[in-house]
């Protein structure tokens, strides 16, 4: 073989090679790119937007998308929602506590809420959900529903879950408790309850119990401890909080498109919560970033100062409001747990064993308590 054919041969080898690694990166490239494209669903393909509500094939996904938007940044929430056409009641809430924030006066404050007083009302605790929605406000409109299946479901004062198969325009015209007592009717499931009268005695009987305890108020959003320390014009305030959550139930589990009424399901939890206030100049008690520092926590009996204490330290997350965390007591809901209709009569919701005493204070406060039980 002659030289010049040796190198034309080398050549053409090498161009092979040349071109079969091109194809290599090529397809390679390719594949990277398809893979990378498969993706878990976004949440906005498991829910659609109705009348400015949110609606969701089945439990399922509306579970998902809640535990989605409830355990995402605000930014990452703000997104979805913009992708979806959709403003939540929890991002209305957070605008307008930005604006408040930087009000100088009351009277600028009090214009701020002119159009939302449905929903939030302005104390010295700062903006407040109005109707103690505020564990739906990620999922809901101004409306207070949500669409599963079939089922329309509407959140009210005190925690509250309403739900119907077939007389929504009645839903949508209840608001509150009063209104649910006043006119509702057995279209209208709430809570645990398979009829208004059981609903009505259950009311009626927690407001005349002489043992009723923290449970007297009857809400699905009990304060056992509201308190606050008061020092060198700084606040902090201390709330434990006692939620349950109730799920009319229809078919087999919520969202089932069997329409025949077969119970609830229900859930549970505490939020140990710390937020700190500082008065300004002109007297408003705007929000200040401290880490809280706890002598201790001090879980026991409320008809005993003794009991053990679960933590002493410091809470520190650059923020002016801290939650305190220890699952099962604190922070964690309980499993959705379903319960057929005829266990609401002798439903009895769980309680926890709860603090005694908590000490604690903020930046540029005194170190003392006033939730001693």
């Amino acid at each position: 073989m002659s030289k010049f054919l040796t190198m034309k041969l080398n050549c053409v080898s090498k161009t092979k090679l040349f071109v079969t690694a091109i194809a290599a990166l090529f397809f390679a490239s390719c594949k990277k790119s398809i893979e990378s494209s498969i993706t878990p669903a976004s949440p906005v393909n498991i829910v659609n937007v109705k009348e400015g509500h949110l609606a969701f094939r089945n439990f399922s996904d509306f579970s998902e998308f809640r535990k989605k938007v409830e355990s995402s940044p605000s930014s990452e929430r703000r997104e979805i929602e913009r992708d979806l056409g959709f403003k939540s009641l929890f991002t209305q809430y957070e605008d307008l506590v930005k604006k408040i924030e930087s009000s100088q006066t009351f009277n600028e404050i009090n214009k701020l809420l002119e159009n939302t007083n449905p929903y939030f009302e302005y104390s010295e605790r700062g903006l407040m959900f109005k109707r103690q929605n505020e564990g739906f406000a990620k999922i809901l409109g101004v409306d207070g529903i949500i669409e599963i299946g079939t089922i329309f479901y509407k959140s009210i004062d005190e925690g509250r879950v309403i739900a119907t198969s077939n007389n929504v325009s009645l839903l949508k015209s209840i608001n509150s408790v009063e209104d649910y007592l006043n006119y509702g009717n057995d279209d209208i499931k709430i809570d645990r309850f398979a009829s208004k009268i059981e609903f009505a005695n259950f009311k009626n009987h927690i407001h005349t119990r002489s043992d009723a305890g923290p449970y007297v108020g009857g809400t699905n959003k009990y304060y056992i401890i509201s308190a606050k320390n008061e020092s060198n014009n700084r606040r902090l305030y201390i709330d434990l909080v006692n939620y349950h959550e109730y799920w009319p139930k229809y078919g087999s589990y919520p969202g089932d498109p069997n329409q025949n009424y077969s119970g609830f399901t229900y859930r549970y939890k505490n939020t140990l919560t710390f937020t700190h206030r500082k008065k300004s100049t002109l007297g408003i008690w705007n929000y200040y970033v401290s880490p809280t520092y706890i002598n201790e926590i001090r879980l026991g009996s409320i008809f005993s100062t003794g009991g053990t204490v679960i933590f002493s330290g410091t809470l520190n997350n650059n923020s002016w409001a801290q939650e305190y965390l220890d699952t099962p007591l604190f922070g964690s809901w309980s499993p959705l747990v379903s319960y057929s209709n005829l266990a609401a009569p002798s439903f009895i919701e769980h309680t926890y064993n709860t603090p005694t005493r908590i000490v604690a204070t903020g930046n540029g406060q005194n170190m003392y308590t006033n939730t001693n039980y």
